[in-house]
């Protein structure tokens, strides 16, 4: 059975990729300095980045026990991979829609619930997709996501991971990849 991450880090990662969101809706609905949007949207920019580096603080930790130590839950042999860049940018249409949900008409109380109940939707669905590591935040930190064979468990499995390639694993190369795991199935390579 596949062990998710904790709800925790989940909600972190989802309220992470909303920064640039927020930030957009900010600038749209600014209403002075005491101004309602504005304390909204500065409050939601705020716990997205703590969000971030909470999450990233969690992971380093989880990588880097001491000075040149690395934690590897486990090693991963290449067969086969895809590149899945794709998802960051299927994961910003979610970004348009949020942006068209969202129509500064006034203070309305209805807006906002709306808003409200629309991203917890969205939320609910990322979670169940299983698509919350599909952080466009990440992506722009430089992170990049593949989908790779494990040779020595025969599964697809996530990996994210600075690299912008990954080598197949031959008979003369046989490289095991250090990674951490952040769910059953999605990885995070460990850096040297």
């Amino acid at each position: 059975m596949e062990e998710k991450p904790t709800l925790v880090a989940r909600l972190w990662l989802f309220l992470s990729s909303y920064v640039p969101l927020w930030i957009i809706l900010l600038i749209q609905t600014y209403d002075g300095v005491t101004g309602f949007h504005t304390i909204l949207f500065v409050l939601l920019i705020l716990s997205s980045l703590v969000s971030l580096f909470r999450f990233l603080k969690v992971a380093r930790q989880k990588l880097n026990v001491g000075e040149g130590e690395r934690i590897c839950d486990n090693f991963i042999v290449v067969d086969d991979y895809q590149e899945m860049n794709h998802v960051y940018l299927e994961y910003l249409v979610t970004y348009v829609v949020s942006l068209l949900s969202f129509i500064p008409s006034g203070q309305d109380v209805r807006n906002i619930l709306t808003f409200v109940v629309f991203m917890g939707l969205v939320f609910i669905l990322y979670l169940r997709a299983n698509l919350i590591y599909a952080n466009p935040v990440l992506g722009a930190l430089g992170y990049n996501i593949f989908k790779v064979k494990n040779r020595e468990s025969g599964q697809w499995v996530l990996l994210i991971t600075r690299k912008d390639k990954i080598l197949i694993a031959d008979k003369t190369n046989p490289e095991r990849l250090c990674v951490s795991s952040l769910s059953g199935n999605i990885y995070l390579e460990v850096e040297d």
